[in-house]
C-alpha cells in the first residue's frame, strides 16, 4: 500500500514539474526570424553600418536620430536613436561597419503607473574607432501600447545614414 502512495506520489511531482515548465514556456515571447516582427532578436555577429561621417557636438558623447534625421531634441513618443561614443565631443566618427556584439530590449518606469520607457541597445564595436559604444532606440508608451523596439522603427529613427547586416543565415526574409 504505500509503495503505491509513494509511486502516486512521485507521478503527481514529475506531473506539476511538467505543467509548470510548459506554462512558463508560454509566457516567453517568440523569437522569430523576421526582421520586421518585434519579436527579431538581433543575433551576434550583426552589423551597423554608418554609411557617412558623423559629427558629434561640443560637450557631448552622442547624437541623437529621430525621424531619419541627427536631431538636437526628441520627441519622447516618437522612436528615437543615440549613438553613443566614449569621450565628449566634438569629434568626427567616420563612416564605418560596427559588428554588434550583443543586442538586448528593456522597459523601465518613467512615471508611475502611466509612462514606460521600451529601449533596444545594441553594443558596438570597430576595430578602427573604439570610442563607438552603443546604439540605443527607445520609446515612451503606455504599458498596454508599449513593445519592444523593431529593426524597422530603428531604421526609420537612422534615415539613411545607418543599415543593418544580419548573418547570412536571418536572411529568409
Amino acid at each position: 500500500m504505500k509503495a503505491d502512495q509513494g509511486r502516486e506520489l512521485s507521478l503527481m511531482k514529475i506531473m506539476f514539474s511538467l505543467v509548470f515548465v510548459v506554462a512558463l514556456t508560454g509566457c516567453r515571447s517568440p523569437a522569430t526570424y523576421d526582421v520586421n516582427s518585434f519579436a527579431f532578436i538581433i543575433p551576434k555577429g550583426s552589423k551597423l553600418v554608418l554609411k557617412q561621417p558623423l559629427s558629434i557636438p561640443t560637450g557631448s558623447a552622442h547624437i541623437k536620430f529621430q525621424q531619419g534625421k541627427p536631431v538636437g531634441g526628441v520627441d519622447e513618443y516618437t522612436v528615437n536613436c543615440q549613438f553613443r561614443v566614449r569621450n565628449l565631443g566634438p569629434q568626427e566618427i567616420q563612416a564605418d561597419t560596427f559588428l554588434i556584439t550583443n543586442a538586448g530590449d528593456g522597459e523601465e518606469w518613467v512615471s508611475a503607473p502611466g509612462i514606460r520607457r521600451y529601449f533596444k541597445t545594441l553594443f558596438l564595436k570597430s576595430d578602427e574607432q573604439a570610442e563607438v559604444m552603443t546604439l540605443i532606440c527607445q520609446v515612451w508608451a503606455t504599458p498596454p501600447r508599449g513593445r519592444s523596439i523593431s529593426v524597422p522603427q530603428m531604421r526609420e529613427a537612422l534615415g539613411d545614414h545607418f543599415s543593418f547586416e544580419f548573418p547570412q543565415q536571418m536572411n529568409r526574409q
